[in-house]
């Protein structure tokens, strides 16, 4: 659950994290045991970063390649193509 907080929050700090796992779960862990976790799930910001860029770059071109698709497909049926 850590993890998933992390993704959609990949700036929060430490203390934010022991804060989050304690109001959620009623779970109280000191910063050391987060980062030793974090540590050992290779988790990093920069990772995260990367993976939410790709994700948005690929996104957008999908979305672009369907509306063209989308688009000639129009024009076709229209019978305006040349």
């Amino acid at each position: 659950m850590l993890l998933e907080y992390l993704i959609l929050r990949p700036s929060a700090y430490i203390d934010e994290q022991v804060y989050f796992l304690w109001d959620e779960f009623d779970i109280i862990v000191n910063e050391q045991c987060v980062q030793r976790m974090l540590k050992c799930v290779k988790w990093s910001k920069k990772l995260v970063y990367l993976a939410v860029f790709i994700y948005t770059m690929f996104s957008h071109i999908l979305i672009n390649c369907r509306c063209n698709n989308a688009l000639q497909n129009v024009i076709k049926s229209s019978g305006m193509h040349g």
